[in-house]
């Protein structure tokens, strides 16, 4: 892992690696943040799409990241602010295969974005992964989620950051009024930018379970290497 530079040790805030044990407070956060029932209505809320409080199984997923791949929190008086989740392009082609899923076609393209980027084959960019963000609750208009992303900045050697935002959740055939505008706008902000949209997909670790199925927006991000 690459040294963080911690600009924030005079406020008491501290950006560090993951140690495992942080991993009952960073499943905890995850839990605040699970996308259910009770975001309904609310689309300025961000959200994570897996069910955390009912698969405690998680908790041993993010233990085996511990040491391996980006992971860092954001601290302040012992208590975990924020957390976030990467991986290294080498550590993605085990995930995926690629940049997109190996087994989906490629995603649709918005008009522009790629050459806004300079890209020409985005399938040919160096690239790490931003797969998780998220901050208490609590912390949320502190800049924590701005620590995170710069954790992952100065972690990697390579030209651009990927994520994917859920931006539509479908139970059966309906449209669900959750659009995840918080977490669109923090992409935004940070200077990432919206290149594609997803295909419409399952994952039954949502709370929906195999009713849900949804569609991310997909950014990149420079990272001026």
């Amino acid at each position: 892992m690459a040294e963080i530079n911690n600009d924030d040790k005079v406020s008491g805030v501290t950006l560090r690696e993951t140690k495992k044990d942080d991993i009952d407070s960073i499943y905890k956060l995850c839990c605040l943040a699970e996308l259910n029932e009770s975001l309904l209505n609310k689309p300025h809320i961000g959200f994570l799409l897996a069910h955390y409080s009912a698969h405690p199984e998680f908790k041993e997923i993010f233990v085996e990241h511990v040491g391996k791949t980006p992971f860092f929190v954001v601290e302040y008086n012992n208590r975990i602010l924020g957390s976030t989740l990467g991986y290294t392009q080498e550590q993605w082609k085990t995930v995926r295969g690629g940049l997109i899923d190996a087994a989906q076609k490629d995603p649709l393209w918005i008009p522009g974005a790629l050459e806004k980027l300079e890209i020409l084959d985005p399938h040919s960019i160096g690239y790490s992964v931003c797969e998780k963000i998220v901050t208490h609750p609590d912390a949320r208009g502190m800049g924590v989620g701005k620590m995170l992303i710069e954790a992952l900045k100065q972690n990697s050697n390579s030209q651009f950051q990927y994520s994917e935002v859920v931006e539509k959740v479908f139970s059966g055939e309906n449209l669900l009024p959750l659009e995840n505008i918080a977490s669109q706008k923090f992409h935004e902000k940070v200077g990432a930018v919206k290149v594609a949209r997803s295909h419409r997909y399952s994952y039954d670790k949502s709370y929906l379970g195999e009713d849900g199925s949804f569609v991310d927006g997909i950014y990149l991000l420079p990272l001026g290497k």
